[in-house]
């Protein structure tokens, strides 16, 4: 029926119950929100897209399993058989700061509210070798003030989906 539902549960404390509820995201109009979060919409190409968001809580993957075919993060995957339609894996949702590639199989927009990422007091982390990050900034900017709390090696690499740079004698060079 085109529904994409959530399974939605609050934590028990001394004062009240364990509850259990279901969110259906496609009632969740954006003309409806006025609570003061901010509002992003992702443009997602037909074919592979790479994608993140700038939002302080997990997106859960219920948000893109209408409009792809299969989403992979760099440790775990969800996709969806073709024959049955049903979507297994690992992958439970997107975080902020981490990159994932989608699969679609139309031009679409997804669009996200929620409060802001918290830049400049959680760190993005990052591992040696290949990290598959996103940027939770709000707007574009450059390398230097996006990674103004990494420390650089030389060498260090940052590739785009259409571009790329090095870190070389002290600054990040390349397009």
């Amino acid at each position: 029926d085109g529904s994409n539902f959530s399974t939605l549960m609050t934590r028990p404390t001394i004062g009240s119950r364990n509850l259990m509820g279901f969110y259906d995201y496609t009632q969740d109009l954006p003309s409806q929100w006025d609570d003061g979060l901010i509002h992003i919409t992702i443009d997602l190409a037909q074919g592979w897209n790479w994608t993140s968001h700038n939002l302080a809580s997990d997106v859960h993957i219920s948000r893109f399993t209408s409009v792809a075919q299969e989403i992979v993060g760099q440790k775990n995957a969800y996709k969806k058989d073709p024959e049955s339609g049903e979507w297994t894996g690992g992958l439970d949702g997107m975080e902020a700061g981490l990159g994932y590639k989608l699969s679609c199989t139309s031009p679409t927009q997804v669009t996200l509210r929620g409060p802001l990422f918290a830049f400049s007091s959680t760190p993005v982390a990052i591992s040696k070798g290949w990290n598959w990050i996103g940027c939770p900034l709000p707007n574009a900017t450059s390398l230097d003030i996006a990674l103004a709390n990494y420390a650089a090696t030389e060498g260090d690499v940052i590739v785009a989906q259409n571009a790329m740079a090095t870190y070389t004698s002290g600054t990040w060079t390349g397009s």
